[in-house]
């Protein structure tokens, strides 16, 4: 669908006065891969309602991959209140002959959990977190890196 479309503008006033939101997520081969894009995304469809599910990791590419506290930090100053949920993975970059980004366990990767986490705490009303892309085998160490972080951060987990 073109978001710029009649046919998508006319769907989305069609269902105005819903209190429902359509988080979209970052996905980095696509154009919508950096929270600018979400900011844009959002006022090229002109809907309050579009708004975000951050993963941070979905917008790593070996351009940003060492900036990763960088581009958590853009993510909130630019997408703030917007933020509906997020998701906790992280990547690590495999030198080979054609450099990889592969999914690891939190705390493996280039993710800041801390500045991750301590901007999620803050914002008005608490966010789900959910770890994804792991094997069931790895959730329990994903969990504790999350809670072990928080905990040094002074960030209260609601489970």
């Amino acid at each position: 669908c073109d978001w710029s479309s009649d046919v998508c503008s006319s769907d989305l006033r069609d269902t105005s006065g819903s209190r429902v939101s359509l988080a979209i997520e970052a996905i980095n081969p696509t154009h919508l891969n950096n929270p600018r894009a979400h900011v844009r995304f959002r006022e090229d469809v002109g809907d309050p309602r579009i708004r975000v599910t951050l993963d941070p990791t979905n917008m790593l590419s070996p351009s940003v991959y060492y900036r990763a506290t960088e581009l958590i930090n853009e993510c909130f100053a630019l997408l703030d209140e917007d933020i509906l949920y997020a998701h906790a993975k992280d990547v690590l970059w495999k030198p080979e002959m054609l450099p990889a980004l592969s999914w690891v366990v939190p705390g493996e990767g280039t993710m800041d959990y801390e500045v991750y986490l301590t901007h999620l705490s803050r914002m008005k009303y608490p966010r789900p977190l959910m770890v994804e892309f792991l094997s069931v085998e790895k959730y329990p160490q994903a969990k504790k890196f999350i809670e072990d972080t928080a905990a040094k951060v002074g960030v209260a987990i609601y489970k």
